[in-house]
């Protein structure tokens, strides 16, 4: 059976954030701190490279392996969103296009929305054609991510 870790830790710009890892395999990520009742374990030493890195600009592999549960829409929505650069952003239409499916614009939306690995895998950085769009974890917590991934890209 899997051992599950609780990892937490306060990140700067954006909040707190909770990983729960199973083994090797990081299966949710939420922008809140874990329910009281469940122990919890500060970030451990990979995980804190790749938010320093992260927060610095630098982007690296996720430390962990990501756990993909969806269906194979979702998935390769989410696999697409790992393809747009830090620091930029695509429209849910570009997503779709991207996949083949240029008129499920909607559906990458829902897909983003599904994603139990926000920040890793980077809906974020999805937008509407005219606003920001939606955010699971809220439109705050969206720019607060936009905003450290663009101060990067001041030149």
């Amino acid at each position: 059976m899997a051992e599950t870790r609780i990892y937490t830790g306060n990140v700067a710009g954006i909040g707190p954030i909770t990983m729960t890892v199973d083994d090797r395999l990081l299966r949710t990520v939420t922008f809140a701190p874990p329910a009281r009742n469940l122990k919890r374990l500060p970030f451990d030493a990979a995980i804190q490279k790749w938010i320093n890195n992260y927060l610095k600009g630098n982007t690296s592999k996720f430390p962990y392996s990501l756990d993909l549960r969806g269906t194979p829409f979702q998935r390769d929505v989410w696999m697409t969103l790992l393809t747009i650069p830090h620091g930029q952003t695509r429209t849910y239409g570009w997503v779709a296009h991207a996949i083949g499916r240029p008129k499920a614009s909607r559906a990458v939306g829902q897909a983003c929305g599904a994603n139990p690995i926000p920040l890793i895998i980077p809906c974020h950085r999805v937008t509407a054609q005219s606003n920001l769009g939606g955010f699971s974890s809220g439109l705050a917590i969206k720019k607060s991510l936009l905003r450290i991934e663009n101060s990067h890209n001041i030149k």
